[in-house]
């Protein structure tokens, strides 16, 4: 059928305008994949969690971020919280007291792992002071991942004293968290031989620990004794050679 001139350009618009919608509704071509349209690998997760980093910490175990202020033993440290200073007694172990084999050792086996001026993490048990007013604390030397064996044995400073061998476990109820760990930490570190627990009897045995033999100190010595003269004395001085405690023993 044919139509007048005027009807047939209308006509002709009408299929150029349709045809042009229908244009802009079909997909555009694609040469690759984009960005929104690549898939992730289903094993992505498992790739994260075996590239070898460290775990973000765990922000459901509570903690107290101090610093460390002091050193005052194996056991025992100093530190600030906010604007006050706290003594804290690490929990589950226990080192040799000033004047004991191997109290030095300790106290410098803490103070390597917990240095002063140090950032630690405290965490509390449920008894939180003992009688002395103490604070009562496990020491991260990080923030904890989380209380796995493996995490306590790398960053929390009671479990790699025990396992340098220079504490015993000291369990008192009822802050007893990790006391079947450190059990563990502290067989393990008899059975390699490390601190005292290399120590073979050679004398009388340390009454403060049951099975361990540790000998005794050498006999008191006088400047007479040695040869050397005025010489540099540097932390503890068991001879009094330091008499007059100037830094310097048996001078002239």
């Amino acid at each position: 059928m044919l139509l007048p001139r005027p009807h047939a350009r209308v006509f002709l618009a009408v299929l150029a305008l349709l045809a042009a919608a229908c244009a802009d509704l079909s997909p555009p071509a694609v040469s690759g994949p984009t960005r929104t349209q690549v898939q992730p690998k289903a094993d992505a997760p498992a790739v994260r969690a075996l590239d070898g980093r460290r775990p973000k910490a765990d922000r459901s175990i509570p903690v107290l971020a101090a610093t460390v202020a002091s050193i005052v033993d194996g056991d025992t440290i100093d530190v600030r919280l906010g604007s006050r200073t706290e003594r804290v007694r690490l929990i589950g172990m226990d080192t040799p007291e000033r004047g004991m084999a191997y109290f030095w050792e300790a106290t410098r086996r803490t103070g390597a792992l917990a240095p002063i001026g140090w950032r630690v993490f405290l965490e509390l048990d449920l008894e939180h002071r003992d009688r002395y007013g103490r604070l009562l604390a496990y020491v991260w030397g990080e923030r904890p991942a989380s209380r796995r064996a493996r995490e306590v044995r790398t960053h929390m400073v009671n479990a790699r004293v025990l396992l340098s061998g220079l504490a015993t476990t000291l369990t008192i109820q009822p802050n007893s968290r990790y006391a079947e760990l450190f059990i563990d930490l502290q067989r393990d570190a008899r059975a390699a031989g490390r601190g005292f627990w290399g120590v073979r009897a050679s004398g009388s045995c340390e009454a403060s620990y049951p099975g361990v033999c540790i000998p005794p100190p050498p006999p008191d010595l006088d400047c007479a004794d040695i040869s050397q003269r005025n010489f540099r004395v540097e932390g503890a001085d068991p001879h009094g050679f330091d008499g007059n405690g100037d830094g310097y023993g048996c001078e002239g």
